[in-house]
């Protein structure tokens, strides 16, 4: 991918991810304001072509495949980037609580700062859920039948979770669209917490 049509992918990526609608060549040609629209829908045709984004329905514009998305992750996120701001918040809310309430209190500090949803896995049999407001709260989640799928997905993590933790491993993994067990709409970042007195993930 060339360093245009490469720009022009991760503006798409963001601005769905932001919005949740479909994008197109004239709102890019408007943010981007040095590239045509007519120049910008051949690059978007070659975008489609390759796999990289797709034409939902009868929609003028375009949003990201599982595939792009993954391009995306892999060569523009630092997955093991620290953020010394985000280390010292975390930090602060966990020093007051021991064990489990700790892991506890480092998921609510880390569903705050992300504005995502945080699963904490102790074992297959204890789940701690938090920030599910800040996902129901995104954009996508206007349409019923999306609230109502993740819900169930939801409903079921504990039956899925066994898969999950054999995904994992012993390291960080994004789990994309048809590599995640809880269904190819969602996607998720899971990795280990390591704890001298409890493991969970």
């Amino acid at each position: 991918m060339d360093k245009r049509r490469e720009q022009l992918f991760k503006q798409i990526v963001k601005i769905y991810l932001t919005t949740a609608e479909p994008v197109g060549s004239l709102f890019l040609a408007d943010k981007l304001g040095d590239v045509s629209s007519a120049t910008i829908r051949n690059e978007m045709m070659a975008l489609e072509e390759d796999g990289y984004i797709y034409q939902p329905h009868i929609s003028a514009g375009r949003v990201p495949t599982a595939k792009g998305y993954k391009f995306f992750v892999d060569n523009f996120v630092d997955a093991d980037r620290r953020d010394e701001k985000t280390d010292k918040k975390i930090a602060a809310a966990v020093e007051k609580f021991k064990g489990d309430e700790q892991v506890k209190a480092a998921a609510r500090a880390s569903a705050e700062i992300s504005q995502e949803a945080v699963i904490v896995a102790f074992s297959p049999n204890q789940l701690y859920f938090t920030g599910l407001s800040n996902l129901f709260a995104k954009p996508e989640f206007r349409e019923q039948v999306i609230v109502t799928s993740v819900s169930q997905i939801l409903d079921h993590c504990e039956e899925m979770l066994p898969r999950v933790l054999e995904l994992i491993g012993n390291g960080k993994k994004v789990l994309i669209g048809s590599d995640n067990p809880f269904g190819k709409m969602c996607s998720f970042i899971a990795a280990p917490i390591r704890d001298r007195k409890r493991r969970g993930r």
